[in-house]
């Protein structure tokens, strides 16, 4: 079973449009957000869009804004703002543009929002 536990980007794809979809339904959107994480803790998907986020949350991986809102089911300035406000964890490089979170900030964003 060694592909049992790898899920496809459509899994991924769909989770997403149905957290959005049943964004107002609070009960629905609630199990919708324990089966991501559900999927993301088994395993990521098989394609390169999904490379590299399935990083212990120890490593010292970052992702991108729109990275965490493909994750997270939520548009990337969603993201972007907590950034900004503090309530994610990011860093902005000098003379990037784009923040980056760590996946330990990730992980811990993720389970304040859940």
């Amino acid at each position: 079973m060694t592909g049992a536990s790898r899920f496809s980007e459509e899994t991924f794809r769909l989770l997403r449009r149905w957290r959005i979809e049943y964004r107002n339904r609070p009960a629905v959107y609630r199990d919708l957000l324990v089966i991501a994480y559900l999927v993301e803790e088994i395993g990521c998907a098989d394609t390169t869009g999904f490379a590299g986020q399935c990083s212990d949350p120890g490593s010292s991986s970052e992702m991108t804004p729109s990275q965490v809102a493909a994750r997270l089911g939520v548009t990337p300035e969603a993201v972007r703002k907590a950034c900004r406000t503090g309530r994610l964890k990011a860093v902005k490089p000098a003379g990037a543009r784009e923040w980056r979170i760590s996946a330990a900030a990730y992980v811990e964003y993720r389970n304040r929002a859940a």
